[in-house]
């Protein structure tokens, strides 16, 4: 079994991402939550060893964490409007020329997908929160199509465009749902290499994902000196 899955989550405090701090009985802090929250240490038998949220807190999903604080005070810095208030919806990023970039941490429900698209049409572009040791969870089918295991389910439901940042990469994704109910991905090729065509295309992000709060203060710090 896998004792060290600390890698996979960029929200622990780096002071306790020493896989000897995983341990039975441990506890951690998450540097993604709108408030100090306490992890806590998953060592059972069956899954690999883990921190998670305790059950009643709210991160960054339902808050703003650091990187969604990122995002949006990078842009800023490219003469975007933040949050702004289009009733009944409030877009997190809305760049000059009218796009808008919505940023999730965590999987979108259904009805706010259909009520967000309808609303933005083709100006919305969805950016999501990829967390490493996802991509251990797509099982390639062919044609370019990735089978998730263990997905969202609402991925697939997507009209607009997504992109998901995954550590200092975006990766620009189409995803669709099976007849059978699965949820299949397929990613932007990339520019063809040596050894063919490039399955997984990207660019460069922002800033990495493990460095959203180093990031956030960063920004702020920007800010206040040029204030």
């Amino acid at each position: 079994m896998n004792h060290d899955s600390t890698a996979d989550l960029p929200w622990v405090d780096p002071r306790y991402c020493d896989p000897e701090h995983l341990a039975p009985g441990a506890r951690a802090l998450c540097i993604e939550c709108p408030a100090p929250t306490v992890l806590i240490a998953k060592c059972g038998e069956i899954n690999a060893w883990h921190w998670a949220h305790p059950g009643n807190a709210i991160c960054s999903g339902e808050g703003e964490g650091a990187w969604h604080q990122a995002w949006k005070m990078w842009a800023q810095q490219y003469g975007a409007t933040v949050e702004m208030i289009d009733n009944p919806h409030r877009a997190d990023i809305v760049w000059p020329d009218g796009a808008i970039y919505e940023c999730q941490t965590n999987y979108t429900d259904a009805a706010t997908i259909r009520k967000r698209e309808d609303h933005y049409g083709e100006r919305l572009t969805w950016i999501y929160r990829w967390m490493p040791g996802r991509f251990d969870r797509l099982r390639n089918v062919g044609e370019g199509w990735f089978k998730w295991n263990r997905p969202a389910p609402s991925m697939g439901l997507h009209d607009r465009p997504v992109i998901w940042h995954h550590l200092d990469r975006l990766y620009d994704i189409t995803a669709k749902t099976t007849s059978n109910g699965e949820v299949h991905i397929r990613f932007a090729r990339g520019e063809d290499d040596k050894y063919g065509p490039v399955m997984y295309g990207s660019r460069p992000a922002p800033f990495h994902v493990g460095a959203s709060a180093a990031t956030l203060k960063q920004l702020q710090a920007e800010q206040q000196g040029a204030s």
